[in-house]
């Protein structure tokens, strides 16, 4: 195998960003930040699929943003109970208008999940998708939780902006 193996991925991610660059208004580009989730009462959890709401809080060095939002299992096994618990996601996105308040994470995010807890507990996302205005790469989520179960399948993000 070759060791330019980065470049080669690096290479593939700028054919996807560079056309969003090109906006003619002058605030297209790349957008890094993180995105911080906490779980809010309500849902619902069946073995096979799950929807938890959240309220998530989008950072970068440009500013901030507010987004509502539910995450959950798709398809796959959920045997938890956690009341309480932070997803926080590393965001690189492509977008046509990176401008704070242009809620460029608004979209469907779909990929794998896993988590494990007993008391104290973690997980991990993988994440690709986006919206009208983006495509954005949720490469990693850290997710932190208390309860009791295992989780493991589809995982999926939904994000609406909110205040």
């Amino acid at each position: 195998m070759k060791k330019n193996g980065g470049w080669t991925i690096a290479l593939m991610v700028l054919g996807l960003i560079s056309p969003v660059m090109g906006g003619a208004d002058g605030y297209a580009g790349v957008e890094l930040g993180v995105l911080s989730c906490k779980k809010i009462p309500g849902g619902y959890n069946f073995v096979l699929h799950s929807s938890e709401p959240l309220e998530c809080e989008f950072s970068t060095v440009s500013g901030g943003e507010f987004y509502r939002g539910e995450a959950g299992v798709a398809l796959g096994l959920k045997l938890e109970w956690n009341p309480s618990g932070t997803i926080v996601f590393t965001v690189i996105g492509a977008s046509n208008d990176v401008r704070p308040g242009a809620f460029a994470l608004e979209g469907k995010y779909f990929g794998a999940k896993a988590s494990a807890a007993v008391g104290l507990g973690t997980g991990i996302q993988v994440l690709v998708g986006g919206g009208q205005k983006s495509f954005t790469l949720q490469p990693l989520a850290v997710e932190g939780s208390t309860g009791l179960g295992a989780t493991a399948g589809l995982g999926y993000l939904h994000l609406q902006p909110w205040r």
